[in-house]
C-alpha cells in the first residue's frame, strides 16, 4: 500500500513441474521504521500461495560501513618444476562492495614469473575472476615473487609466489599420452533409429593437438571432429560418435586417436541393430559411477568426493539425500535437475569429522518411476592433521617422514591425507613448512 516494494514480473513461466523460476523484488524507503507487504501467488486449479514481506529501514548512520575488500583463493602459489620446464598456477579474485577494477601487478625482479594479465574486471561483489601465472627458468635453486591487487578504496592484498626448481634429471620423463573415458563404445538400437554416444578425451604432456580417425568401411558412424584442442593435461575435450542403419544385425568400428609423440589409442565401436518391433522399453533409471565412496582425513579437516550420475529416461530431476546418524556428510546440492540428469553431473558429498570417526553413511538417488540408487559412504577420521605416522602425536617425526616423501624417498599414502597442510593436495616444502610451525606453536603453549 505504501509502494515501497517493487516486483519485476506479474508472470512466471512455470508450467507443470520445474526447476524453478527466479523473480527479484526490491525495497526502498525514504523514512525509517518497519514496513510489510505480500506477494500472491496464483495459477489455475492450484491453491494460492502467500509470501510476506517484511522490512526494517534504520538511520542512515547506524548502517555499518561496506568497506570494498579484494579476496584472493590463496595466499601462496608454490611452482615445482624441472629446469626449463614452465608451469603454471590460477588465482582465484573476487571483491566485495567494489567501485574500480582490481589492478594486478607483479613483483619479479628475475624474470621468471609471467602474468597472463594486468587488470580484472571485478565491481562490486563478484564470483571472481581467474588468471594464469606461469613460471620458467633456465637454472635450478629457489625463486620468490609477488602478486599485488589493488583497487580504489580497497586495502592491497598480496599473494606469494614460491618456486623450487630441479636439475631436468632429477624430474622422472615426461612421456606424451592419450588417455579416453572407455575404451568400448556400444551402439543399440532399431533399424532407422539414430544413436548418439559420447567420448572424453583427455592428455598428458601433449605438444600437439589430437587427431581423430574413424575406421569404418560400411559408413554407418559419424564422427562429429577430426581434431581435439587439447594441449599439455587437460581435463578434457568431448566428442560424440553417432550411427545409423537400414538394416538390422551386428557392426563394428574403430577410433583411433593419435598426437606427436604419444602412443596412438584404439576405442571400439560396436552396434547391434534390431527390428523396429523387437526393442524392450526403456525404463526410467539412474545410473551412478560407482557404488561406494570412502573417505579418509584428518579430524577437523573437511574432505570431499564426487560421483558421476546420469538419468536414462527420466520424467523428473534427480532428488539427493544423505542418511548419516553423526551428522557428518553433507551435500551442496538436494537435486540434479533434470537437463543436468540426462546430460551427467557430478555430485559433490563432503565430510567434515570433529573427532576420531568410524562410520557408514548412505547417498541416496531417486527419480519418478526410476528405481532409487544407493550408494555406501565409509568414512573414517582417526588422526589429527600432521601426524603423518599414525602414532597419536605430532612431532618431528613426522616432520621427518614428510621431507622424505618430498624426497622421493618415503610413498606412504597416509602422508598425502594427514601431511598436506594447506590442502591443495600436494605434499611439498610449504607443507614441511607449516608444520613444523605447528609443532612450535604447540611447544610454546
Amino acid at each position: 500500500s505504501l509502494g515501497v516494494f517493487v516486483l519485476d514480473s506479474i508472470y512466471t513461466k512455470i508450467a507443470g513441474k520445474a526447476d524453478g523460476d527466479t523473480i527479484q523484488i526490491a525495497f526502498k524507503s525514504s523514512e525509517e521504521g518497519e514496513f510489510a507487504g505480500q506477494i500472491v501467488l496464483s495459477c489455475t486449479g492450484a491453491d494460492s500461495v502467500f509470501v510476506a514481506l517484511k522490512a526494517i529501514v534504520s538511520p542512515a548512520d547506524t548502517i555499518p560501513e561496506q568497506l570494498p575488500s579484494i579476496i584472493a583463493s590463496v595466499d601462496t602459489l608454490t611452482f615445482t618444476s624441472a629446469v626449463g620446464d614452465s608451469i603454471i598456477q590460477e588465482l582465484v579474485i573476487s571483491g566485495e562492495h567494489l567501485t574500480d577494477s582490481i589492478k594486478v601487478d607483479l613483483v619479479d625482479s628475475l624474470g621468471v614469473f609471467v602474468l597472463d594479465s594486468i587488470y580484472t574486471k571485478i565491481v562490486g561483489k563478484a564470483d571472481g575472476d581467474t588468471i594464469q601465472i606461469a613460471f620458467k627458468s633456465s637454472e635450478e635453486g629457489e625463486f620468490a615473487g609477488q602478486i599485488v591487487l589493488s583497487s580504489t578504496g580497497a586495502d592491497s592484498v598480496f599473494v606469494a609466489l614460491k618456486a623450487i626448481v630441479s636439475p631436468a634429471d632429477t624430474i622422472p620423463e615426461q612421456i606424451p599420452s592419450i588417455i579416453t573415458s572407455v575404451d568400448t563404445l556400444t551402439f543399440t538400437s532399431v533399424v532407422g533409429d539414430s544413436i548418439i554416444q559420447e567420448l572424453v578425451i583427455s592428455g598428458e604432456y601433449l605438444t600437439d593437438s589430437i587427431k581423430v580417425d574413424l575406421v569404418d568401411s560400411l559408413g554407418v558412424f559419424v564422427l562429429d571432429s577430426i581434431y581435439t584442442k587439447i594441449v599439455g593435461k587437460a581435463d578434457g575435450d568431448t566428442i560424440q560418435i553417432a550411427f545409423k542403419s537400414s538394416e538390422e544385425g551386428e557392426f563394428a568400428g574403430q577410433i583411433v586417436l593419435s598426437s606427436t609423440g604419444a602412443d596412438s589409442v584404439f576405442v571400439a565401436l560396436k552396434a547391434i541393430v534390431s527390428p523396429a518391433d523387437t526393442i524392450p522399453e526403456q525404463l526410467p533409471s539412474i545410473i551412478a559411477s560407482v557404488d561406494t565412496l570412502s573417505f579418509e582425513t584428518p579430524i577437523g579437516v573437511e574432505t570431499v568426493q564426487s560421483v558421476m550420475v546420469k538419468g536414462i529416461d527420466l520424467s523428473d530431476s534427480i532428488l539427493l539425500s544423505v542418511e548419516d546418524s553423526l551428522g557428518l556428510l553433507r551435500l551442496d546440492s538436494a537435486y540434479i535437475s533434470l537437463d543436468k540428469a540426462i546430460a551427467g553431473n557430478a555430485v559433490a558429498v563432503y565430510f567434515a569429522p570433529k573427532d576420531k570417526t568410524s562410520e557408514v553413511g548412505l547417498l541416496k538417488l531417486s527419480s519418478k518411476d526410476a528405481q532409487p540408487v544407493l550408494i555406501t559412504l565409509i568414512c573414517r577420521s582417526d588422526y589429527e592433521l600432521g601426524d603423518v605416522n599414525k602414532d597419536d602425536v605430532v612431532d618431528i617425526s613426522d616432520v621427518v617422514m614428510t621431507v622424505n616423501y618430498v624426497l622421493g624417498n618415503e610413498t606412504n599414502e597416509s602422508v598425502l591425507v594427514y601431511g598436506d597442510m594447506d590442502g591443495n593436495g600436494i605434499i611439498d616444502i610449504t607443507d614441511v613448512v607449516a608444520l613444523v610451525n605447528q609443532i612450535l606453536q604447540v611447544s610454546n603453549e
